[in-house]
């Protein structure tokens, strides 16, 4: 069990008889029940008073309760990662979509010859979407290095899991290459839509 912390490994532990301890008497009980917990308590506490009327009963607690008042802080500091997160991605869309849609405004005649040419709208769409997810890889390489470099603080707010897991990597790298190709459609889709005739007569 884990005796010391949920964030704790658990350690061996040795249970003796109450009468051969050599400690106060006094500590915790671990009560299993089937019914509701405050009509249990109810049970316990007479059931304590009916050996010792003197007995102190006290602080009776669910292991939900214990575990949800001890996990509190942690939940807060994952909710607010999390809203940080999700503001950071909708400020990188917003600026890949930036970035994109003015390379798409300085290529218009570029994108109008390809098609010309006999470029498809597909082989264009693919084209401008290439380039914003090269951009995002770009950054996730950058990105990656920065993050192992600062597992010991991230490590702090994990349970179970380690701050170099590789499948959480793996999964926040394709959560960020699929952000950035929506973040691209948009100017991508504008791309499709120049005129060629348009671009030849400014040729």
């Amino acid at each position: 069990m884990k005796q010391f912390g949920l964030d704790q490994p658990a350690v061996a532990q040795v249970y003796t008889p109450l009468r051969q301890t050599t400690q106060p008497l006094g500590g915790l009980v671990l009560v299993r029940t089937t019914g509701q917990p405050a009509s249990a308590a109810a049970l316990i506490r007479e059931a304590a008073w009916a050996i010792d009327p003197n007995m102190p009963v006290q602080n009776v607690r669910t292991l939900d309760d214990i575990r949800s008042s001890y996990l509190a802080t942690p939940k807060l500091t994952a909710v607010l990662l999390t809203v940080f997160a999700a503001l950071a991605l909708l400020v990188t869309m917003a600026g890949i979509t930036g970035v994109i849609a003015t390379s798409v405004s300085q290529r218009t005649q570029e994108f109008g010859l390809r098609m010309a040419l006999g470029a498809s709208r597909p082989a264009v769409l693919r084209m401008v979407v290439g380039q914003g997810v090269l951009l995002v890889a770009a950054g996730l390489a950058i990105g990656i290095v920065a993050s192992l470099a600062a597992t010991r603080v991230l490590s702090t707010y994990l349970f179970d899991t380690t701050a170099t897991d590789p499948v959480t990597f793996i999964v926040v790298a394709a959560a960020f290459l699929v952000a950035g190709a929506i973040a691209c459609l948009g100017p991508a889709w504008r791309a499709t839509t120049v005129d060629p005739m348009l671009a030849l007569r400014a040729e």
